[in-house]
């Protein structure tokens, strides 16, 4: 069992049974909290806005067999 501040635990948003990974590195101790689920590319897509969207980008002449 490990004892998490209250302000933490509101800070991270976990909630007691929680898993976390503990790792030693460097004489301390590391909790790190589990992702909830891997990213998926629909998860990265449904964040693109106007705003950080880019233009296309050339990138010259065909010098193999590419398709276009």
């Amino acid at each position: 069992m490990l004892r998490i501040p209250g302000r933490f635990v509101e800070l991270l948003g976990i909630e007691e049974g929680c898993e976390v990974e503990l790792l030693y590195q460097d004489a301390r101790l590391i909790v790190k909290l589990p992702l909830d689920q891997p990213y998926t590319l629909e998860d990265f897509v449904s964040r693109i806005t106007d705003e950080n969207r880019h233009g296309e980008i050339d990138t010259g002449p065909r010098v193999g067999n590419e398709a276009w």
